[in-house]
């Protein structure tokens, strides 16, 4: 069977109306009663006097930055008398299902691998990616079945009637939402049913799901999609204080690391560490770029906080990144079997049990909870700030001299991503065949100080220039960072098979596929330093007379 084609709200079912519709087209519609139950249409609101519908409780799920309903599609698990089933539904209306025991089995939050193996499987583990499931909204409801036969006697169609769910929890004037589900095969039919529904007084095509009625209801109490910002869901304008944008990107940033923090304690997948650590490190660019227009010894405290904290969340996130490319490392080997990377994962799995246990200390942490104060108070900072603080000029060797005091954001958006580019061009263009590893691994660190700036001060861009801008620094970020990985790589590599030798728990087998991994991340390496010539005279030669603002130039 396939999805819904249609769905319709009215206030009754008009059974009688529909199959003297029904008639002229050689269909009529027979009462659905699995194990012999009455299971009479309502025909009117609050039906108390209708015997026994079936009850269908209904889970939507999602993951948490809510990438299924970015791809207008709903997943939901549907559970009648004990039998359960997973729908996807994409917008075209078309539905996927999956049914069987594993399913009641399911426990939320789960990522797509444990769903059971099939095309459902595979739709999802394409939109939710690494993220887990879990669960977005509930609702009850009571159900009447009918089918649509035709003269042959067989079902084309199944036509469900259910109590509409009323987000607002009271009457609203509607009553019945009836879905028409056509077999395979048999579309023209259901077609036909949904258009004699549409031409019915009364009765009008739903132009929400119940699913999107309840999100976009305001006292659901449900978490909602336009709730996800991801930290960079920044309203400035170029009027703005530049003091009161850095707050506002601060703010956006700790609200992100509150947001995450939960997902990573309960450990529900490793995208809440990765988003943490990415809201850490935007925080400590935007307050090395930006701060002096704040308070300075706030700055210099939070700073210092902030940098222990993206310490300590360090080891447990390249173990998930490790973890993560066992598939594709074990796809690369040649000399050694795939099996031989297998103690090589139980080992990074037991390491990473051990640096989680350290990660929830450290984030129930007293040091954490006066970390999250601190960052509150600079946020909270009222927006003129004390003239002997601000009544200063900012001298730096890359740029002309600013005056802090008075600056507006444009200003500010336009001096800082003109000072973190011509730094980019200046740094990457010294750097020679011959020039160390940490040259390149310090070029890295600004090219992504110039990416949180990009990303935070979007509102206030030229468009053009954004859009030029992107594609060739992230081109030049994939090359450093595939330089610097592979080193860090190929250094965490050795230095695990250091430590189950010690433990006198590796065979020959592990240990010389363990070898061969990290040869080829240092064949790797040399790749990316040969690229990153060409990709650097790319980038520099697409932005050296960008102009990021249509701020004026001081």
């Amino acid at each position: 069977m396939t999805g819904a084609d249609a769905q319709f709200l009215t206030d009754r079912f008009p059974l009688d109306e529909i199959t003297a519709s029904l008639r002229s087209f050689g269909l009529s519609l027979v009462a659905d009663v699995p194990g012999g139950r009455d299971r009479s249409p309502p025909r009117r609101r609050s039906p108390h006097s209708v015997s026994e519908p079936e009850a269908v409780h209904r889970t939507w799920l999602d993951t948490f930055d809510w990438r299924l309903h970015g791809a207008n599609a709903e997943l939901q698990q549907i559970d009648i008398d004990g039998r359960a089933t997973l729908e996807l539904r994409s917008s075209g209306g078309r539905a996927v299902r999956a049914d069987g025991r594993e399913i009641a089995d399911l426990a939320w939050p789960a990522i797509a691998e444990t769903l059971p193996g099939g095309p459902l499987q595979d739709c999802v583990a394409q939109l939710a990616g690494i993220r887990a499931l879990q669960v977005t909204a509930r609702a009850t409801v009571r159900r009447w079945t009918f089918r649509a036969v035709n003269g042959d006697d067989k079902t084309v169609a199944r036509v469900l009637v259910e109590d509409e769910v009323s987000p607002c929890g009271d009457d609203d004037g509607v009553s019945v939402r009836i879905y028409v589900e056509p077999l395979r095969g048999y579309e023209r039919p259901a077609r036909r049913i949904g258009t004699v529904l549409g031409s019915l007084p009364g009765v009008d095509a739903a132009p929400t799901s119940c699913y999107e009625r309840i999100l976009t209801a305001p006292t659901t109490g449900v978490r909602r999609p336009d709730a996800w910002g991801g930290g960079t869901d920044l309203h400035l304008t170029p009027s703005l204080p530049a003091a009161s944008a850095v707050r506002a990107m601060l703010c956006s940033f700790r609200e992100a690391v509150l947001i995450n923090r939960p997902g990573v304690l309960e450990d529900v997948d490793t995208e809440f560490l990765h988003d943490l650590r990415v809201a850490v490190r935007r925080a400590r660019s935007i307050l090395k770029l930006t701060g002096d227009v704040l308070t300075e010894t706030r700055v210099r405290e939070l700073a210092t906080e902030l940098k222990w904290l993206g310490d300590v969340t360090t080891p447990t996130r390249d173990l998930d990144v490790y973890l993560a490319e066992i598939p594709a490392m074990t796809k690369r080997l040649r000399a050694a079997a795939p099996t031989d990377l297998d103690a090589f994962g139980e080992h990074l799995r037991r390491r990473r049990c051990e640096t989680l246990d350290q990660l929830r200390a450290d984030l129930t942490s007293e040091r954490f909870a006066c970390l999250l104060h601190d960052w509150e108070a600079v946020v909270a900072e009222p927006d003129e700030p004390d003239p002997a603080e601000t009544d200063s000029v900012d001298w730096d060797s890359d740029s002309e001299p600013v005056l802090l005091r008075g600056l507006t954001a444009t200003a500010l958006a336009d001096e800082r991503l003109t000072r973190a580019h011509r730094r980019v061009l200046k740094m990457g263009a010294a750097i020679t065949p011959t020039s160390a590893p940490d040259r390149l691994h310090t070029l890295r660190k600004r090219c992504k100080e110039l990416r949180y700036l990009v990303e935070v001060f979007e509102p206030l861009e030229i468009p053009g220039a954004r859009k030029r801008a992107l594609p060739v620094l992230k081109n030049l970020q994939d090359c450093l960072g595939e330089f610097q990985d592979s080193e860090v790589q190929a250094a965490a590599i050795r230095s695990y098979a250091a430590e189950m030798m010690s433990s006198a728990s590796a065979a020959p087998g592990p240990l010389l596929a363990m070898g061969e991994l990290a040869a080829q991340l240092d064949a790797d390496q040399r790749r990316s330093r040969e690229r990153f010539a060409g990709i650097f005279a790319t980038f520099q030669d697409a932005t050296a007379k960008l102009r990021w603002t249509r701020g004026v130039r001081q």
